[in-house]
């Protein structure tokens, strides 16, 4: 069984969704590499979390990659406990504003700089 197979699909197909109601970067699935380290995960979302973006696992990736993803120390991981088709703006925003925006002050995305009081900045 390939890597990718082993990975929750509705996990990345609720990101991707993410990614295009939101207008934000989604990488799902993701190769992560790290030096000498590499392995595949379900999302990677480059400009949340920290300045070097964060990858969302299923437990099973966790369990799997969790040496990798540890060893990498750039990456936050965050293990979902559970994964659903149902999708929610509202519920998206929520957990995307707990993570933080990290990403270049001219690209806030307007529902994060609406939230949250953030100036866009002009390039």
């Amino acid at each position: 069984m390939s890597d990718q197979a082993k990975l929750d699909a509705k996990l990345i197909a609720r990101w991707q969704s993410v990614s295009q109601e939101l207008g934000i970067s989604v990488v799902a699935p993701a190769e992560i590499t790290v030096g000498d380290l590499s392995c595949v995960c379900e999302v990677y979302l480059p400009d949340f979390g920290s300045n070097e973006g964060m990858v969302i696992v299923s437990e099973r990736t966790e369990r799997r990659e969790r040496d990798q993803l540890r060893r990498s120390g750039k990456h936050l991981v965050i293990a979902q406990a559970r994964t659903d088709n149902r999708y929610g703006r509202s519920t998206a925003i929520d957990e995307l504003s707990d993570f933080g925006w990290y990403g270049p002050a001219n690209d806030v995305p307007d529902w994060y700089a609406v939230a949250y009081k953030v100036a866009r900045q002009s390039p």
